[in-house]
């Protein structure tokens, strides 16, 4: 974005419309205009991974809304931060907007290819939205970092989570 006037009033509004006018865009159901309020709201925030952890502060606090305002601002400040789109896909699957959840578990995974937990996550909303086989799929690639990450647990987890749809897991 090109801004060609000096004064910094009129810029800031210029900013804060053009803000608004990509939010709107790429932020649903929320209204732009909240996260605009809430970017104000929230000037003692620094930088973008300021915003992340507050955003996941308020998925401790159930505060999902602000949450995926937090999370939002976020991906605004710096679109490259992986886990900004995999907390949002967290919150977007636990208020059932299935369709976001992956878009930000895809995104995620675009930035982190390595990102085991957005694998997991995406695989269970495909299981939601009945689409077993990519659920499935999934999975296997989330098995398979867990496995490679050294985090026996949740490679245990998710194993057991396979041999529930039929699907054994190669040793090794």
């Amino acid at each position: 974005m090109v801004f060609i006037l000096i004064n910094p009033t009129k810029r800031l509004i210029l900013y804060s419309f053009s803000l608004l006018a990509i939010l709107s865009m790429i932020v649903t159901p929320l209204k732009a205009q909240e996260i605009i309020q809430n970017q104000q709201q929230n000037q003692s925030f620094s930088s973008a991974t300021d915003l992340l952890q507050s955003g996941q502060k308020k998925i401790q606090d159930l505060d999902y809304r602000g949450a995926i305002l937090d999370l939002s601002q976020s991906i605004l400040l710096n679109p490259e931060i992986a886990d900004s789109y995999f907390y949002r896909g967290l919150v977007r699957a636990k208020l059932e907007d299935q369709l976001g959840a992956i878009s930000d578990f895809d995104d995620a995974i675009l930035r982190d290819p390595n990102h085991s937990w957005a694998y997991y996550h995406r695989a269970g909303v495909f299981f939601n939205l009945g689409n077993q086989s990519e659920g499935i799929l999934d999975l296997q690639l989330a098995a398979k970092l867990f496995l490679e990450q050294g985090n026996t647990t949740a490679y245990q987890q998710t194993e057991a989570l396979l041999k529930h749809f039929g699907v054994t897991l190669p040793q090794g």
